[in-house]
């Protein structure tokens, strides 16, 4: 890839090559370690990290690359109970004894606003 520096004259300038450790570790966003309870099916999972457009989810079972996953978080806002849907697709799947980590990028999110009072 070539970058070009503006002006009269356009010249071609060099950029960086990247070492196959920097891109393998190249983000999308920045990820925050946290446990956090979400419901998947209907059943309650933990996330190991967070970021703006992905997770990192443990759970029982198994997943495979590619596939829809919807999950959701029960948050309390000004007294409200407000449910955070999520829509992504797994990107990855690491198998670790009993649980399965699966990584999933966020395709779509929405807020559901609940009457109920806690």
């Amino acid at each position: 890839m070539l970058v070009y520096s503006l002006g009269h004259n356009i010249t071609p300038m060099s950029t960086p090559k990247k070492s196959n450790a920097s891109i393998k570790n190249a983000r999308r966003a920045e990820r925050v370690p946290t446990s956090v309870s979400v419901t998947m099916n209907g059943k309650k999972v933990i996330t190991r990290n967070v970021s703006a457009t992905g997770v990192y989810l443990s759970i029982k079972g198994d997943k495979e690359v590619g596939e829809p996953i919807d999950f959701s978080v029960d948050l309390e806002a000004d007294g409200d109970n407000v449910r955070m849907n999520f829509q992504g697709e797994v990107v990855r799947v690491d198998h670790n004894g009993t649980e399965t980590g699966v990584a999933a990028k966020i395709l779509n999110s929405s807020f559901d606003l609940s009457d109920n009072k806690s």
